[in-house]
């Protein structure tokens, strides 16, 4: 199959969710995209592309994690949703970041 992009989103982080540790940010991406395109994506099968590793493993484990990560994964349950990683360096959406 072909990716493309369908539209883009984004939102400024709050003072306190700057404090937040990188994966709690990384999640709170992941869930608040999933969220900002809830009408277009709940009850389809979607594939979501990261590039933070630690992330793979924190939302298959059973291990309970901080209140906050729980509830930011608690929030993704009701959806259909496979995780792939992609290396920062080979995702053309990273490029800007890494190329001021």
């Amino acid at each position: 199959t072909s990716t493309g992009v369908v539209a883009y989103a984004s939102r400024s982080l709050t003072d306190t969710e700057k404090r937040w540790s990188q994966i709690e940010r990384e999640l709170l991406a992941v869930s608040w995209g999933i969220e900002h395109f809830k009408l277009y994506l709940f009850g389809s099968q979607f594939r979501v592309v990261i590039d933070h590793k630690p992330l793979l493993g924190l939302l298959t484990a059973r291990k309970p994690t901080t209140p906050r990560l729980e509830r930011l994964r608690l929030h993704l349950q009701g959806y259909n949703f496979v995780l792939e990683h992609r290396p920062g360096t080979s995702n053309p959406s990273d490029y800007f970041s890494r190329h001021p």
